[in-house]
């Protein structure tokens, strides 16, 4: 093997059901078939990152709404992410529209639909609003044909820890594509009915802050990237604020 090829160094499984297997026998040969080596099952890096940070941030209320912000970051060069948001095979894709930020708004695959098979949600049929709020670009105009398009995909869940896995069927998932030394990944997800308002989002200047009204409730939603990598998220609304973690 080459030393580029190497995965990494190897380091102690340290998942809950391994260790209660192999702790007990720690001090007294390193694991349960006595008359062997050290036998605690050992694991390598997969895909080694600099940081990997998701933070969740469910605003309640008569219209609630869920932020996602992903802090990923492999290393210092531009490479391809993709956002995956499983969304179960009823689903279809209503539209995909906007610059700047970009909407795409899913129903249920059983929506009506008109001649050319394209689906026509009626009034107060079920939808989910995923609109891109930030996403990492390429630093060449020339590389944005490297990224694949946002879109709604079919694939086959099986289990990837063996070859030949089971299968456990077709399922969709979204998948939102970045190219970019770091994505930053901010994404709004508003389930309404169709014909509602949409939530009206804007950036100030620096893009530090976001504007979100919902029929009549305003937030105020901070971005402040923390010393481990993690942006760290304050929402107000009314002069009333929670800081997440």
């Amino acid at each position: 093997m080459r030393a580029a090829d190497e995965p990494g160094t190897p380091e102690r499984d340290t998942r809950p059901s391994v260790v209660a297997a192999w702790e007990p026998y720690f001090d007294i040969g390193g694991g349960p078939r006595l008359w062997d080596e050290d036998t605690w099952p050992i694991r390598y890096p997969h895909n080694a990152v600099q940081r990997a940070l998701r933070t969740l941030a469910f605003v309640r209320g008569a219209n609630p709404y869920l932020l996602v912000v992903d802090d990923i970051q492999k290393d210092d060069r531009e490479r391809l992410y993709e956002w995956l948001m499983q969304t179960g095979p009823n689903t279809e894709t209503v539209s995909i529209s906007g610059s700047g930020m970009t909407d795409i708004v899913l129903c249920d695959a059983t929506a009506k639909r008109n001649e050319e098979g394209a689906v026509k949600p009626q009034k107060a049929d079920r939808q989910l609003l995923v609109r891109i709020l930030e996403m990492g670009e390429p630093k060449l105009s020339r590389d944005y044909q490297s990224r694949p398009s946002v879109r709604l995909e079919s694939f086959e869940r099986k289990d990837m820890l063996a070859p030949d896995g089971r299968t456990f069927g077709l399922d969709k998932r979204l998948v939102i594509a970045s190219r970019a030394v770091a994505p930053n990944y901010k994404i709004l997800l508003y389930p309404h009915r169709h014909g509602d308002a949409l939530p009206v989002t804007t950036w100030n200047s620096d893009r530090t802050e976001l504007g979100v009204e919902v029929r009549g409730l305003k937030d105020a939603i901070a971005f402040k990237r923390g010393a481990d990598g993690r942006t760290r998220v304050q929402i107000s609304r009314d002069g009333e604020s929670a800081a997440l973690p």
